[in-house]
């Protein structure tokens, strides 16, 4: 019983330790013209290239990660007929906003 209780508390300071922590990481991606682009691809990866989670762009070319702890990744962001934009950065206190970032009409294989 002792031991139960034992890790039951720590789990529950796990918990509340790694959503303390928590990071959003934020963007828009945009074209050429300044145009939001609906439907890209946005992947998160670890720097030594493990994935961390996906997502597409809104209708206003907006992504968003939630709860991402602190490191060094990569972001990816794919769209059909556009060369592909890369990223490495490092997440530590507070949030990581790419801002307005434009992708330029090119070849791209998704």
């Amino acid at each position: 019983m002792r031991h139960r209780f034992r890790f039951s508390l720590i789990i529950l300071f796990s918990i509340i330790n790694s959503s303390a922590f928590a990071q959003h990481i934020s963007g828009r991606i945009m074209d050429s013209t300044q145009a939001p682009l609906m439907g890209a691809m946005v992947a998160l990866k670890t720097a030594v290239d493990s994935p961390v989670a996906a997502t597409i762009t809104d209708e206003d070319g907006k992504f968003l990660f939630e709860n991402i702890g602190k490191g060094d990744f990569v972001l990816q962001v794919d769209y059909i007929g556009m060369s592909n934009i890369v990223r490495s950065f490092s997440v530590g206190e507070g949030n990581y906003n790419f801002g307005n970032m434009v992708m330029q009409a090119g070849a791209s294989v998704l």
